[in-house]
């Protein structure tokens, strides 16, 4: 099953704070979303341990093969190993079938695992707590990015944050994760974001965010990269590198339903271990990684590309996939602002990474990175 999905751009947003930014173009099945390859994998996944050997890890019956349907939300490095987990081959080497879809936004991924149109996807952390708050039963299975990964970026003539009282911020929409991130930064700046600036819903991913400030039509906005990188080719100016401020946040992640969890552990199981495969090809193979991100980003760049690859996959991205329980939290406080009700959960609440957990009690990191335990 390798055809590209298309799913319909009138999925019900309910999930508000949790909106992640789409990638450049238009929804899937069109030219700005591009289809993940049909062909044969352009660089088979290489010989990576099995596991068999690793006392305590489940077996995993490569033999049987199961159908699945994957999401990812935006054209993010974040999002890079679901890619590569796909054009490498991993799905099918631990016996999936997977049909990778684009969604674009985190909210309506949610609607669509919900729905049973999905059993994985990409999402900002905001979705899968705004989503079990309001009664879906989501949880997070893998933390990809754990620092809010954004670059709060302005035109030339705005020199630092303060400047960006009564300016204009451009986002996706109302409750995507870069305003959620932006907000984060302007309270840290003495700013309160619902009255010293105003939001401008673009309503699209991060080139269009770029294409307002080009337009004159926005002031500042939030990019993640690669998208930051061709906007300081453009001219503008970095404001706040978010990740650096030291915020707990629950960024990109890997959510599913906790149902489909509990009856089909074997395909999660599955999941994971395609991930953390190619989660370590992403760490270690730089030019198979550039020619999958150039591909899902349709940013032709090398040298944004590269920086790209270096931020995620070295910097930014942790090897063993876990989430992290204060960026929970943030996020948590996040949405009680409009959802009381979030307060009084415990940030395990949203998480099952039981199948990072056992790969890592089995020793499998260590063998993947070729370290002793």
């Amino acid at each position: 099953m390798r055809r590209w999905m298309a799913l319909s751009a009138a999925i019900v947003c309910l999930v508000g704070i949790a909106a992640a930014c789409a990638p450049p173009g238009a929804p899937a099945g069109s030219s700005g979303a591009p289809a993940p390859s049909t062909a044969s994998p352009s660089s088979p996944a290489p010989a990576t341990p099995s596991g068999a050997a690793l006392p305590g890890l489940p077996p995993i019956d490569t033999a049987r093969v199961d159908a699945i349907r994957v999401a990812w939300t935006a054209a993010s490095g974040a999002q890079a190993p679901v890619w590569i987990a796909y054009e490498g081959g991993y799905f099918r080497r631990y016996g999936l079938d997977v049909e990778l879809t684009f969604i674009a936004s985190s909210t309506a991924a949610v609607q669509a695992l919900l729905a049973d149109e999905l059993q994985f996807a990409t999402c900002a952390g905001g979705a899968v707590v705004a989503s079990r708050v309001g009664g879906g039963d989501t949880k997070i299975v893998a933390g990809a990015v754990n620092v809010p990964a954004f670059y709060l970026m302005a035109h030339p003539s705005i020199r630092s944050v303060d400047d960006l009282r009564g300016r204009r911020i451009a986002i996706d929409r109302r409750g995507a994760s870069q305003e959620v991130a932006a907000r984060l930064v302007l309270r840290a700046r003495g700013l309160d974001p619902d009255r010293d600036v105003l939001w401008i819903s673009v309503g699209g991913g991060f080139l269009e965010i770029l294409a307002s400030l080009d337009s004159g039509a926005a002031d500042a906005g939030n990019f993640s990269s690669p998208t930051n990188l061709e906007a300081r080719k453009r001219g503008y100016v970095e404001l706040v590198d978010i990740a650096a401020q030291g915020i707990p946040y629950q960024g990109s992640c890997i959510m599913a339903r906790e149902s489909f969890l509990n009856a089909r552990p074997e395909v999660a199981r599955k999941f994971i271990r395609a991930y953390v495969d190619a989660l370590h090809r992403y760490k270690t193979d730089e030019d198979f990684s550039i020619r999958v991100l150039t591909q899902y980003t349709k940013i032709e760049d090398p040298e944004i590309q590269r920086a790209t690859w270096q931020y995620y996959a070295r910097e930014v991205m942790p090897e063993i996939p876990y989430a992290t329980l204060p960026g929970i939290q943030t996020v948590i406080e996040e949405v009680a602002a409009t959802n009381p009700r979030a307060a009084s959960y415990p940030p395990e609440e949203f998480v099952d990474d039981r199948f990072v957990r056992e790969l890592e009690a089995a020793g499998y990191f260590d063998q993947l990175y070729g370290r002793r335990p």
